[in-house]
């Protein structure tokens, strides 16, 4: 079984943008290189002295259960199991190297309240972010990047996107080993609520048409969810589509799989997660943003790289992938487009004008050369759309340079020193 197959296009995809951005190969390299203490040695050890590692002889029907979850997944790589006493339900999968294993830990409530096809369900799930090589992405994040707020905006978003898009993934591993659509709905509801789908007596058709509801919902109000998991609604949804695709049918076979009108239905639903706008202002800041940076980088010449990056890290509070959404607005009617997303932010919530005149200020500034056609713009644009004096305008941009601004000949002169 090709376990890039099984996984969802858009996740592979921003994983492998995401390692090549970082330089995945290169650092990774660097970072085994210098390491003097095994950690993962220490981190491995600690495992097998504080939890209770699942063996054949001690929990036969466990162990085998995991045998049997490994052959469906055709999974060859050495794998222990433990169990912790934390009393959260819950898992969690650590990928191994070549001196330890692959490690799946369950917390104890998943081993006392879940019948055997929802552990399946688990076990199949966190073999996925081995698959996936979850552990391995993040690790090399937080070597990079200490703390989150180092992260670049722009892909800090594209790493949140990836993470639910790899629970996406993962889940598609635990239903092709459970084999049971309805056992994978009651796993998850059983870790978000702790409520036991059979003993309520609901009716599952019902339930999976309320969900069918909920996603509507979050269509129509562009919700976003900020927390590693994408919402359990999308989650039961796409486990749906994927079940009663052809896509699918044809695993057990080994056929190529090829199955379009699932993909768009996949793509469609997987667009809620990348969603940022939380509003109709929010919807038309991004349009500002866009617009306005396009023209006030082009102004003199080519957008340039400081231009750009000032640009892009700014959309990157309202989308997901600002650099996309550039090209779509980059067009013929751009003027238009400034202008509308102009009066429409001033009719909705008029105190933002002067945020609005200070981005356009900044991305005049980032690259540390200030033009006459920039100036005139500037002066142009906030007296006559933004409604403010000359002296008003002057005022903030002199604010600007005394804090943003560093003359060309200065950090020409830094670089020559930095080489």
């Amino acid at each position: 079984m090709d376990n890039k197959l099984i996984r969802l296009r858009q996740e592979k995809m921003l994983r492998q943008e995401i390692w090549d951005t970082i330089q995945g190969d290169i650092i990774e390299g660097i970072m085994l290189e210098a390491k003097i203490n095994d950690n993962n040695k220490s981190f491995f050890s600690q495992i097998e002295g504080h939890e209770f590692r699942v063996t054949n002889e001690l929990i036969p029907w466990l162990s085998k259960l995991l045998q049997d979850v490994k052959d469906c997944l055709e999974f060859s790589q050495s794998l222990n199991l433990y169990i912790n006493n934390s009393p959260h339900m819950n898992a969690s999968s650590i990928t191994g190297n070549d001196q330890e294993p692959n490690i799946i830990r369950l917390n104890s409530p998943i081993i006392e309240k879940f019948d055997t096809e929802e552990t399946k369900f688990i076990l199949g799930h966190e073999i996925g972010h081995i698959l996936c090589e979850s552990s391995r992405v993040n690790e090399l994040l937080q070597f990079v990047f200490p703390s989150e707020e180092a992260i670049p905006p722009i892909l800090l978003n594209k790493i949140k996107v990836w993470e639910k898009l790899n629970e996406l993934s993962a889940d598609r591993f635990g239903l092709i080993v459970c084999k049971d659509l309805k056992k994978a709905v009651s796993c998850m509801l059983k870790i978000s609520s702790g409520l036991n789908f059979s003993n309520l007596n609901v009716d599952f058709n019902s339930f999976m048409e309320d969900n069918r509801k909920k996603i509507d919902y979050f269509r129509q109000e562009n919700l976003i969810n900020l927390s590693s998991h994408p919402i359990n609604a999308i989650r039961i949804k796409s486990l749906e589509l994927f079940y009663n695709s052809g896509f699918y049918k044809d695993i057990g076979y080994k056929k190529d799989i090829n199955d379009e009108n699932f993909e768009r239905e996949i793509n469609d639903l997987t667009d809620l997660i990348l969603i940022k706008r939380n509003s109709e202002l929010d919807y038309h800041r991004c349009y500002f943003i866009g617009s306005a940076g396009l023209i006030m980088a082009q102004i003199d010449s080519q957008m340039n790289n400081q231009e750009f990056y000032a640009i892009t890290n700014t959309l990157a509070e309202f989308t997901t992938f600002p650099e996309l959404f550039l090209q779509s607005i980059n067009a013929d009617n751009i003027s238009d487009i400034f202008i509308r997303s102009i009066e429409a932010i001033k009719g909705i919530n008029p105190g933002e004008s002067m945020s609005m005149l200070s981005y356009l200020i900044k991305v005049a500034l980032c690259d540390n050369n200030v033009s006459t056609k920039e100036l005139e713009f500037l002066y142009k644009v906030g007296t006559e759309t933004l409604g403010y004096s000359r002296k008003e305008i002057a005022q903030e941009i002199s604010m600007s340079i005394g804090t943003n601004y560093r003359p060309q000949f200065v950090m020409q002169n830094v670089e020559k020193e930095g080489n």
